[in-house]
């Protein structure tokens, strides 16, 4: 077994000419994960293999909103969702089940949209089905704070690497390394 230096090399070991257009096939994508069981070692592999994937950066920012007397007061939240088509991401909300889009489920971006992307499916009963995932508001119902907050944000996060427990039921080759 072959030890990786660094983490530029684990990622072209698991995802080999991932700089190449044209390689990240739905096939080629849904084979291949890295796994960790830290979620900052997870942000970290998304973050280079983002930038090493061909193709423009869309950005998204989650947007906070408090709610005071029935008023928002909108704010530009901390998160940033980077994209570019062809890349695989990771479902973080149940939005409809019976069509496979449960959270965990793995999906590659098709076409990088304002207020919805579309993507097709790499995992599940519905593999390869084509859909659109919208941004959604989400509010916490038992709040401590003494206002409402909401945050209005696309439910999806790069999949190039996952954490050990989102990887939970997923079908992806083990690569020795």
């Amino acid at each position: 077994m072959t030890r990786c230096k660094n983490l530029v090399e684990l990622l072209f070991k698991v995802y080999p000419r991932l700089n190449v257009i044209g390689t990240a096939t739905t096939d080629y994508l849904r084979d291949r994960a890295i796994l960790s069981a830290r979620n900052d070692d997870v942000s970290d592999l998304n973050g280079l293999a983002i930038h090493h994937f061909p193709g423009e950066i869309h950005e998204y920012f989650g947007a906070d909103q408090a709610i005071e007397d029935n008023i928002r007061i909108e704010e530009r939240g901390n998160r940033i969702l980077q994209l570019k088509k062809g890349c695989p991401i990771m479902l973080l909300r149940n939005l409809h089940p019976r069509d496979g889009l449960c959270n965990g489920t793995r999906l590659m971006v098709e076409q990088l949209g304002v207020r919805v992307i579309e993507a097709r499916l790499l995992t599940g009963s519905h593999i390869n089905d084509r859909v659109f995932i919208p941004r959604i508001t989400l509010e916490p119902t038992d709040s401590e704070t003494p206002f409402k907050m909401s945050r209005r944000q696309f439910p999806l996060q790069l999949a190039f690497a996952m954490t050990i427990n989102k990887s939970q039921g997923q079908s992806v080759k083990i690569v020795g390394i």
